[in-house]
C-alpha cells in the first residue's frame, strides 16, 4: 500500500514537471508586411500619400497653437511648389491637386490656391468684367494672403534585388510660415513599387 502510494506520488511529480516543462507557442506581434505594389507611380498613390500626409499635418500641434493664439481663426494654407527630383516621371501638378482636395476636406483650416492659378484666375475674371455692367462687377483684386506655405519635394530611387526592379518613392512636406518663415512641420513618405518588365 505505502509502495502505491509512492509511485502515485512520484508519478504525479513527473506529470506536474513534464506538464510545466511542455513548450509553447507564444505569437509575437509584428508589423504586417504587405506585398509590394507594382507599376510606377500613379494617381493612386498620389491620393494615398496626400492623405496620409496631411492628416498627420493637420494633427501636428502648430494648428492647435495657431487656433488658440487667433481666437479660434482658421489659418489659410497654400500649396507652394513640389518638385520631382528623381528620375521618375511623376505628374507633381496632379499630386499638388490631391493635397490640395485632402485640405478641403477637413473644417480646420482655409485654403487658396496657388500662384499660377490665381493668376490665370485674375485675368479670365479681368476679361469677363469688360462685358459687365458696374453693379455686377466683383472686386477680383481683394485676394487673402496665406498664413503657411507647404513646400514638398518627390525622389526616386531604383534598386535591382533578386534581378527584379524596384523603385523607392520618398516623398517630403514641409510647412513654412510665411510671415516668420519658421518652418513648423516636416512629413515623409516612402513608397516601394516592383516593377514588371
Amino acid at each position: 500500500m505505502l509502495f502505491r502510494i509512492k509511485t502515485l506520488f512520484i508519478l504525479s511529480i513527473f506529470f506536474v514537471l513534464f506538464s510545466c516543462s511542455s513548450t509553447r507557442e507564444i505569437k509575437k506581434s509584428s508589423d504586417t508586411i504587405h506585398p509590394l505594389q507594382t507599376g510606377l507611380w500613379n494617381n493612386s498613390d498620389s491620393r494615398a500619400v496626400s492623405d496620409n500626409l496631411v492628416k498627420n499635418l493637420l494633427n501636428d500641434r502648430w494648428l492647435a497653437e495657431y487656433i488658440n493664439v487667433h481666437k479660434n481663426l482658421r489659418p489659410i494654407l497654400i500649396v507652394g511648389n513640389i518638385t520631382n527630383s528623381g528620375t521618375e516621371i511623376i505628374d507633381t501638378l496632379d499630386f499638388i491637386k490631391e493635397i490640395e482636395r485632402t485640405i478641403l476636406k477637413v473644417n480646420s483650416t482655409r485654403l487658396i490656391q496657388t500662384i499660377n492659378k490665381r493668376k490665370d484666375l485674375n485675368s479670365k475674371i479681368k476679361n469677363l468684367s469688360d462685358y459687365d455692367c458696374s453693379e455686377t462687377i466683383i472686386n477680383w483684386a481683394k485676394e487673402q494672403g496665406a498664413d503657411f506655405l507647404i513646400n514638398g519635394k518627390i525622389n526616386s530611387v531604383p534598386e535591382i534585388i533578386k534581378r527584379k526592379k524596384q523603385i523607392h518613392y520618398h516623398i517630403k512636406l514641409e510647412l513654412i510660415n510665411i510671415e516668420t518663415k519658421q518652418l513648423l512641420w516636416i512629413g515623409e513618405k516612402t513608397v516601394t513599387k516592383q516593377i514588371d518588365e
